[in-house]
């Protein structure tokens, strides 16, 4: 095991607050015995150690502590141990490591591991001073097969997907099918379907409802999202599917305009024309005002202006490759955007123009490609546009099922029952009604928000997690009026603890860990980020075993000498991505030994085995 003497773990004398996912500080390492999620956060319920631990492993990962700090976390995570029966000295395992030693037979480069069966404790036994009992060595696997004997590796720290599903049970029964068949017909992920179909009903309820959180805090229905992905994981094909619905309900509303004469009509000339109508004893009763808009892609400030003071319900923003909107958007209208994610009032008085439009309502999905999203990083962080974002990740699938038949009858059903809700009149216009929420509902909000305000976080990260009791209370109104629009005509319209259950779980099980894998790095200690850095080596050399030298010459330049490359050796032992190999002489005539070490094979992708070399 890589050791130093002066890195220790004392108690700590942090609380946790109760919030899954938004606990602790994102860099926290796994400590065995305790059921994590694949992001570095402690889960709210902490289950006893398995059986199969060895005793004196557990018994010396209790004596040593809980680190004291998030820093120290990170200096020292738990690693698990296997017991050794032979003492084994802690000098000799400070030389073992010493980057600065020779080694006899000059050999540095990564090669595959030798046998070390029925030598192991012979080496250790040459080792010198014995330790107290609770010293403990790790044994490595004897062969590329006893992978399954690793701890679990951190999938952000190797760069792979968050091993998580939508919890697809928080929706109606008719709604969960559509979003599987829609995914299964697509090839795509199912977290591509549920987000671009939580934009599009937030979409229809628009301006029409507001959540009444509290007497003085009310949460519009608007939401953002984000499907983040590589060109054959089929974001777009399930983004354009899902839609369809949608499209297929603004066609009926537009027929429907058109039939009585006079699409495409402003307010002012519909005013005129009814009037006209009126004196000469006739009656328009439809078609008075614009054609109806549910959706647009691009446009300019002047024209999101115009689309604004006629459709005061809102708009669905849609964007197939949305880097391009986002990148190319003018100062004004992002100021018009980052407005209508909170439904707010939008005033601009200039010299050569005065604009005044009541609440803004634009909700937004689009794709984006990963690579890309990184390079967009730095500019979405300045005013916060970016923490508005519900990031889905998604990998390619499996080929879509032509054969699969696609019902779009419910959700067809519910988008006509959300647009059918009536805005209020309001002195000035319309406005939206409020739909409150139930007291049981508002003490979930209330526990959210007090453990948000604990959390200790970094990066872009810090930013969603302050903002997690407005996201929940917003997808919990969502979740709401689909539940009342799905269920009996007098269902009372409001929101309640279940309503706020639901929203807290797809959060916290879902989105949530998509959004601490998109931003990992954003928020990454600097030692995490030299471990980083030699992963992405080892996982391009894809060998089961190396030198240490070679370890040494992987580590960053600011890593790569004395402490700080033990420092990061410890680091990596104890994330479980290396182990040390017992010393084995190096030629016939021994000498010093060879220092290696043993590679998690779960750093690569599914079937691709380490290579020998």
């Amino acid at each position: 095991m890589f050791t130093k003497s002066k890195i220790t773990n004392r108690t700590s004398s942090s609380a946790i607050p109760p919030i899954t996912g938004a606990s602790v500080e994102r860099a926290d390492l796994p400590n065995d015995g305790i059921p994590h999620d694949n992001t570095n956060v402690r889960a709210v319920v902490v289950q006893a150690a398995p059986d199969t631990e060895p005793a004196a492993a557990v018994a010396a990962d209790a004596a040593a502590g809980p680190p004291d700090s998030p820093q120290d976390a990170i200096a020292a995570p738990q690693p698990r141990a296997t017991t050794c029966e032979t003492p084994v000295s802690h000098a000799a395992e400070a030389e073992a490591v010493d980057p600065d030693a020779a080694e006899a037979d000059g050999a540095d480069g990564p090669v595959a591991p030798q046998d070390t069966s029925g030598q192991a404790s012979d080496d250790h036994a040459e080792a010198g001073d014995p330790v107290t009992q609770d010293a403990a060595c790790v044994l490595p696997p004897q062969d590329t097969e006893a992978a399954a004997g690793w701890p679990s590796v951190d999938l952000n720290l190797i760069g792979a997907m968050p091993e998580v599903k939508v919890p697809l049970d928080i929706f109606p029964d008719a709604i969960a099918d559509f979003i599987r068949a829609v995914a299964r017909t697509t090839g795509a992920s199912e977290g591509y379907v549920v987000a671009t179909l939580l934009a599009m009903t937030s979409a229809a309820i628009g301006n029409a409802r507001i959540g009444r959180v509290g007497p003085e805090w009310t949460v519009p229905s608007i939401l953002w999202f984000l499907l983040v992905g590589v060109p054959a994981s089929g974001k777009s094909p399930a983004m354009g599917r899902t839609l369809k619905p949608y499209r297929g309900l603004e066609a009926e509303w537009r027929a429907a305009h058109a039939a009585v004469g006079q699409p495409g009509m402003d307010s002012v000339e519909a005013g005129w024309r009814q009037a006209d109508a009126h004196e000469r004893g006739q009656t328009v009763s439809a078609g008075i005002g614009p054609a109806p808009q549910f959706m647009c892609e691009l446009m300019t400030f002047n024209g999101m202006i115009e689309l604004m003071q006629k459709h005061p319900r809102g708009m669905l923003v849609t964007a197939d490759e949305i880097a391009g909107l986002i990148k190319s958007m003018p100062a004004n209208l992002r100021a018009l955007f980052l407005k209508s994610f909170d439904g707010d009032d939008f005033r601009r008085n200039l010299k050569n123009e005065s604009i005044d439009l009541p609440r803004v309502a634009m909700s937004m999905v689009g794709c984006m490609q990963p690579g890309i999203l990184k390079t967009l990083l730095p500019n979405l962080a300045l005013d916060g546009a970016l923490a508005r974002f519900f990031v889905v990740l998604g990998a390619p699938q499996s080929a879509g099922d032509l054969d699969a038949h696609i019902n779009d009858g419910p959700v067809l059903e519910m988008l006509r029952g959300l647009r059918a809700l009536q805005m209020d009149a309001g002195p000035s216009g319309p406005v939206p009604r409020d739909v409150p929420f139930t007291r049981d509902a508002r003490d979930l909000i209330a526990d959210r928000m007090a453990a948000a305000r604990l959390a200790h976080e970094t990066g872009m990260m810090e930013g969603i997690i302050a903002k997690s009791d407005g996201t929940v209370a917003r997808l919990a109104l969502v979740l709401a009026l689909m539940r009342v629009v799905s269920g009996a005509p007098d269902t009372t319209e409001t929101v309640a603890a279940e309503d706020v259950r639901n929203a807290g779980k797809l959060f916290d099980d879902y989105l949530l860990p998509m959004a601490r894998s998109a931003f990992w790095l954003n928020g990454c200690t600097e030692i995490e980020l030299a471990a980083r850095a030699v992963i992405v080596k080892l996982q391009a050399e894809r060998v089961a075993s190396i030198t240490v030298r070679e370890l040494q010459r992987m580590a960053p330049s600011k890593f790569d000498k004395g402490d700080a490359f033990t420092d990061l050796m410890i680091w990596l032992e104890r994330a479980h991505v290396l182990r040390l190999m017992p010393a084995a002489p190096s030629g016939p005539q021994g000498g010093a030994p060879s220092k290696r070490a043993m590679v998690n094979p779960q750093i690569w992708p599914p079937g691709e085995a380490p290579q020998p070399s």
